[in-house]
């Protein structure tokens, strides 16, 4: 586990001079490190302010000038860069918004230059402008969007070919001769490559004045705990999750809603506008019919209608009509028909750009919108404007009568609006709430996600952690788990404050519990290691012994079974546990002798073939003992070992051993060791080694009679481990070996 914070304050290790209430005591009067506070706000907001007049100052500048290039997103990517996703996004809406000032178009682009401010920062973060290979993709990449999302905002907005810097329109059309979508979208690309690279070049001068060093200070962070480095952050987010993440959930569940929300506004918006644009447009088209009624008399229709169109009074109607309908643009058509049975009867019409006019006294059939109508039409009354789409196309049509000077109706007055000129009203609206309200969601987006990183999911990573890590079978990492978990010091308020503090005093709680029971296990360990010693001892004692015997054969034993580990040996099963159970067990390894009679356990002399089978009784007895003790204490895992030890140490590797006679590994791995520790010690019984000369030169002479047993007597690996830990067998065998008085009270005993 890596060190979250810092340096750590030296921690006492010593069990026997340091409390537990003083391994958690630090963490208890540990004061956190205030978080950059204001600090943390205040270079990020300066490098947005010089993002804003980076960018408002060059388009103004280039705007006069006249050049074909936008130069207002040059402090957007040096503020993204730099300040990450919020700054970045702050900068290019409130670019759009002061450009609205002199340029009420530029504010539907604003979601452009929100999007250049995610790439960039993407791109800044992931490490993808550290080559000039992702230099010029990054390039090509904001080319593509500018050119590609702008090029369909103007399309919808204004037609082909218009912009809001309109110094492109004028050189795309006159030195490209872009007259058509392809063209201009292709020459607006490059007019784009153009002005992304001389804006990423002006973002880099800037960066190249601030030292590196210094960029990530601008970066917008929210700290609400002990800051971490970014290889921190990354550590702390290394953690698996079987489900989604709790921050994928926040972006998930915040965007679903707000395009729900976006998309239902939206659709709404866009209803009431189509409502209310198909109403401005029946109104204008009603207003529009009324004056196409005004300006024709009546009484003459019918003289019209009999020939007398080449009169002057005709003419000068007619041109008042083609006048109504040149200054009112949306209309498509106007035309004056007489309704009779047999179909309209054209009056007046008024020639257009895509339809030549119908000659007066021609007479047009009913339209099959017109069919509920007829009846108030041959009535000569009025009736409601209506939308067909029939033989000259969808259609809004408003008609209006006029009348002679008896009052009747004469003739109807009749105007058309198309109706995809209304949907493209419509569409202009959509594009205009796109670009207006884009820019602010991916704003709202990224400053949720920014609070939620600082103020909820750091935080309660940081603890997740901490916690997933934390190691309670180690002294010294227990008290600097601790320390760790309360150098966070998170200070969010409200619920995940009162979270950690709930967990920093259980875990400090927890770690004082596990250092009371250590001491006590540490206790019970040494009481039943002394327990055991004085069993063997006894045991010893009654075979007419002394104590020595136990003692280096649990010595002998811990040096074989570390050094087995160091080997590698048989690693699935020497671990730590194994090493503690088989040296606390050795001692153990004759506990059978208990049951021996004593006219054959203190027998001086050679015993007799019947005795001997007594005497290799011992070792089923001391099973049995075993047994019965771990029925009494279950928990006590050394006794395990000890059953083994004490009921197959006599067995060999050939099989030739008793009391069962089994072979190889089927033998027990405590028992194998125990059976050359024990032969060794044996071995040294009948040397000589009351000197420190004499004990080195017995153990290699034992050690070459162990090394002949390899392979028939004992496990080939076992007596390698035995051969190569020389060096330390015998200090072990020169601390226990036996004074000239000890040998001389056992010989007389023998």
């Amino acid at each position: 586990m890596i060190k979250l914070f810092g340096k750590k304050q030296k921690i006492r290790t010593d069990g026997a001079d340091a409390s537990a209430e003083q391994a958690v005591s630090i963490s208890s009067d540990y004061v956190p490190a205030a978080s950059a506070g204001s600090r943390q706000y205040m270079l990020p907001a300066i490098i947005c302010f010089i993002g804003i007049v980076i960018n408002v100052g060059g388009r103004t500048a280039i705007y006069s000038s006249g050049l074909p290039l936008y130069f207002d997103t040059a402090g957007t990517i040096l503020a993204a860069f730099l300040g990450g996703y919020v700054p970045g996004i702050a900068t290019a809406l409130l670019t759009n918004i002061l450009n609205y000032l002199t340029d009420s178009v530029s504010i539907y682009y604003g979601a452009i230059n929100v999007l250049l401010a995610l790439v960039t920062t993407f791109a800044a973060h992931n490490g993808k402008l550290r080559s000039a290979r992702g230099v010029a993709l990054y390039v090509i990449i904001m080319a593509a969007i500018s050119a590609g999302i702008g090029g369909i905002i103007t399309w919808v907005l204004q037609g082909m070919g218009m912009n809001e810097n309109e110094t492109i329109m004028a050189f795309l059309m006159k030195y490209a001769h872009a007259d058509n979508f392809a063209k201009w979208y292709f020459f607006n690309f490059l007019v784009n490559i153009a002005d992304k690279t001389i804006a990423a070049g002006i973002a880099w001068l800037f960066l190249y004045v601030i030292p590196q060093k210094n960029w990530e200070k601008f970066e917008l962070t929210g700290w609400k705990q002990t800051p971490l480095t970014k290889e921190q952050v990354k550590e702390v987010y290394s953690r698996k999750y079987g489900a989604m993440s709790l921050n994928a959930r926040i972006v998930t569940i915040l965007t679903i809603f707000s395009f729900v929300i976006a998309a239902t506004c939206t659709t709404l918006s866009l209803k009431l506008f189509e409502e209310y644009s198909v109403q401005q447009h029946t109104n204008l088209a009603i207003g529009v019919a009324r004056m196409a009624a005004a300006v024709v008399e009546g009484d003459r229709v019918d003289y019209y209608l009999n020939g007398g169109n080449f009169t002057e009074s005709y003419k000068n109607t007619q041109k008042l009509l083609q006048s109504i309908l040149r200054n009112t643009p949306e209309v498509e058509y106007i035309y004056v028909y007489k309704i009779l049975p047999d179909g309209c009867h054209v009056v007046f019409d008024v020639d257009t750009e895509s339809l030549a006019a119908t000659p007066i006294g021609e007479i047009e059939a009913f339209d099959s919108a017109f069919m509920d109508y007829l009846p108030d039409l041959l009535s000569g009354n009025r009736i409601e404007p209506m939308i067909s789409d029939d033989k000259y196309g969808w259609l809004l049509t408003a008609y209006e009568p006029v009348y002679d000077s008896d009052g009747s109706c004469a003739c109807y007055a009749g105007v058309d609006i198309a109706m995809q000129g209304i949907v493209a009203y419509g569409w202009r609206f959509l594009a205009k709430l796109f670009g207006l309200f884009s820019g602010f969601f991916f704003l709202t987006l990224a400053v949720v996600v920014w609070m939620a990183k600082y103020r909820l999911l750091l935080p309660i990573d940081s603890m997740a952690y901490l916690a997933d890590n934390f190691k309670y079978d180690d002294e010294y990492e227990r008290k600097r788990n601790v320390q760790e978990l309360s150098q966070l010091g998170i200070k969010t308020g409200g619920e995940i404050e009162n979270l950690y503090r709930a967990l920093l005093r259980n875990t400090e709680e927890s770690t004082r519990y596990f250092e009371e029971n250590r001491r006590k296990l540490e206790k019970i360990d040494a009481l039943q290691a002394n327990l055991v010693m004085v069993l063997a001892e006894f045991t010893e004692k009654r075979d007419e012994t002394s104590g020595i015997h136990v003692r280096r054969t649990a010595a002998f034993m811990d040096i074989l079974a570390h050094r087995m580990k160091e080997l590698g040996y048989y690693c699935d099963e020497i671990t730590d546990e194994f090493i503690h159970d088989v040296v606390l067990a050795a001692p153990l390894h004759d506990i059978g002798k208990i049951a021996i009679p004593d006219e054959v356990l203190k027998k001086h002399g050679e015993l007799t073939a019947e005795e001997q089978e007594i005497m290799k009784t011992h070792a089923t007895e001391g099973r049995s003992m075993m047994e019965k003790a771990m029925e009494a204490l279950p928990d006590a895992d050394y006794l395990a070992a000890a059953r083994d030890i004490a009921g197959s140490h006599h067995e060999r590797w050939d099989g030739t051993g008793y009391p069962q006679g089994i072979s190889g590994e089927k033998i027990p791995l405590s028992a194998r060791l125990m059976a050359v520790v024990d032969a060794f010690d044996n071995f040294m019984e009948d040397k000589d080694c009351s000197t420190d000369e004499l004990a080195a030169e017995s153990c290699d002479s034992i050690l070459e009679m162990i090394k002949n047993g390899s392979g028939t007597a004992y496990d080939p690996l076992v007596t390698d481990a035995f051969l190569k830990a020389r060096d330390e067998i015998v200090p072990a065998a020169q601390k226990f070996a036996r004074s000239p008085e000890q040998r001389a009270q056992m010989d007389s005993k023998s």
